[in-house]
């Protein structure tokens, strides 16, 4: 395999732990959307049997393999077809996002697992989240994936992208790579997909949704699990909103939390000022009815989308001061930031806000330009296509 030269296609097979619609995923279909312009030919295996976003890919013109990891027990054999895939299609990179995407596709990718293929290809990984900082141990604390990933990431990983400056900071810290082998390449936002709606647009909207002009309305979207902090709006709403009665919150998303966060809100006696939406595949039209989007994550990501794609709808930002949130947004110019974890900020806050609604719509178009300018996936894409070049080519990313 001859390494391409600057008139000539990079080959690139992306491994991701799933097809499913989180943030990881998202990015990974942003770039695929803009690489083939910059000259690089891509392919996408997936890992575990969560498809969402397959046909959206493969209308891309990008063929798609599922490695059909359904328990651990199953590993070897994903293993297997990942390293025959790998044969067949003869990249020039190999680019690993999330755990066992990262854990297969670098063994894969390594000579001692491929004795009979005269070029290997370069292992690129993105470090999307932060996990390994002291902040997730409550919620996932595992040495063994950690020795693992460690391991794994200084033995078979020749470049890292992170997703943001904190991330950057973290890999080196845990993964144990020199700065030099770290690439900051932020989330993105496709700016064709996000068009805000008119105010009339907005109105039919609210109404649909049962809600009034006066109402001031939070939107929240996720995975419901303890850590991205739901439960801290509940309790800045019970405290606080005999102050400001108009308060709504509309959360939509599903997950193993979502019993418990439907106990708190029945003994919090919360009635219709919250409303559960459910598992939605339209929040970029949805979440445009609220005033503000709830960001409210207890530890610390990688750079959350969710945030990037509300602002660029210009719907301004309410989030947890957790790192990397001050990548994003600066503080009464383009979104809103709270503790962590603190209700009684978060419910001060709020009643502020709500009492402040003309200043908003000077907020939500300095976000949704700062994203633009900032996060802009065709940007992104060519950024990560010279890195790949650079990498191939001996030269510093």
């Amino acid at each position: 395999m001859n390494l391409p030269t600057w008139d000539q296609k990079i080959s690139v097979l992306h491994v991701i732990e799933s097809l499913a619609r989180g943030g990881a995923e998202r990015r990974l279909v942003n770039d695929l959307t803009y690489l083939a312009e910059e000259g690089v030919e891509n392919h996408v295996a997936f890992v575990l049997p969560a498809e969402d976003l397959r046909a959206e890919i493969e209308s891309l013109g990008v063929p798609v393999y599922p490695l059909g990891l359904r328990g651990r027990q199953h590993l070897p054999a994903a293993l297997l077809r990942l390293r025959r895939l790998v044969r067949r299609t003869q990249p020039h990179i190999l680019h690993t996002q999330l755990f066992f995407a990262d854990l297969l596709g670098r063994l894969a990718a390594k000579r001692f697992l491929s004795p009979r293929q005269t070029q290997l290809p370069r292992v690129v990984s993105t470090a999307q989240n932060t996990m390994y900082e002291p902040d997730w141990r409550p919620y996932s604390n595992s040495p063994k994936r950690l020795w693992l990933d460690r391991l794994t990431a200084r033995r078979c990983v020749d470049h890292c992208v992170a997703v943001s400056e904190h991330a950057k900071r973290s890999t080196i810290r845990w993964m144990g790579y020199r700065p030099e082998d770290v690439t900051v390449i932020y989330n993105t936002v496709d700016p064709g997909r996000f068009v805000p709606m008119t105010q009339e647009e907005r109105n039919t909207l609210r109404g649909e949704l049962g809600l009034s002009p006066e109402d001031f309305v939070l939107f929240g979207a996720g995975r419901l699990v303890p850590e991205k902090g739901f439960q801290v709006m509940f309790r800045a709403l019970a405290k606080f909103s005999s102050q400001r009665p108009g308060i709504r919150f509309i959360l939509a998303g599903g997950g193993p939390g979502e019993g418990d966060l439907k106990a708190l809100h029945r003994d919090l006696g919360l009635g219709d000022r919250v409303r559960f939406l459910g598992v939605r595949t339209d929040l970029h039209r949805i979440l445009q009815a609220g005033d503000l989007f709830l960001f409210s994550s207890l530890c610390c990501e990688g750079l959350p989308v969710a945030p990037l794609e509300a602002m660029a709808l210009g719907v301004p930002c309410l989030a947890s001061h957790v790192e990397p949130i001050g990548e994003i947004i600066e503080e009464g110019r383009t979104g809103y930031l709270f503790a962590p974890g603190d209700a009684e900020d978060l419910g001060r806050t709020l009643t502020r806000l709500a009492s402040q609604r003309d200043e908003q719509s000077k907020v939500a178009r300095a976000a949704r330009e700062s994203i633009l300018a900032r996060f802009d996936a065709r940007q992104g894409a060519k950024k990560l296509a010279a890195c790949y070049r650079s990498l191939l080519e001996g030269r510093p990313a």
